[in-house]
């Protein structure tokens, strides 16, 4: 347990919590998501959702699984893309859920 005291944001309270899950920070996620088109073009994002990321794994659904198929032919990239965007990513995570 912290032995500081006093009022601390809200953000700083998320990230602490982050950590301890393993998740990341909500920097990094909220740039996965709103960088999320850009990084992997109108046509894929159209079609899948990034869920989470945890520990360097980014979980990704999508609606079809030839779209899984094309996500996953282009991880390396993917994860190219948000490196120089200032997230980390180790691999991608792909799934198929109808309802994305």
């Amino acid at each position: 347990m912290s032995k500081e005291r006093g009022p601390r944001s809200l953000r700083d309270g998320l990230a602490r919590v982050s950590r301890e899950l393993g998740l990341a920070g909500p920097d990094a996620f909220e740039i996965v998501t709103t960088r999320w088109s850009e990084i992997v073009g109108p046509a894929v994002a159209a079609r899948a959702r990034p869920r989470h990321l945890r520990a360097g794994v980014l979980t990704v659904t999508v609606d079809d699984g030839g779209w899984a198929t094309q996500l996953r032919y282009s991880e390396a990239d993917v994860i190219a893309r948000y490196a120089a965007a200032g997230v980390e990513i180790a691999r991608l995570r792909v799934s198929v859920d109808k309802s994305t």
